[in-house]
C-alpha cells in the first residue's frame, strides 16, 4: 500500500476569500486541485 500527505498551504486564499466570495475561494481550490491531478499521472 502506498500512502502520502501533503500539506498545502496557498498563500493569501483567505483574502481572496474575503474578498471575491466563497464561490471565487472554491473556483481556486478546484484549480489548485487539478493542477495537483496532473501530478499525480506523471
Amino acid at each position: 500500500m502506498v500512502f502520502a500527505l501533503a500539506f498545502l498551504e496557498l498563500d493569501e486564499f483567505k483574502d481572496t476569500n474575503d474578498r471575491y466570495g466563497h464561490h471565487m475561494g472554491e473556483g481556486v481550490l478546484q484549480t489548485v486541485a487539478k493542477r495537483l491531478a496532473c501530478l499525480e499521472r506523471g
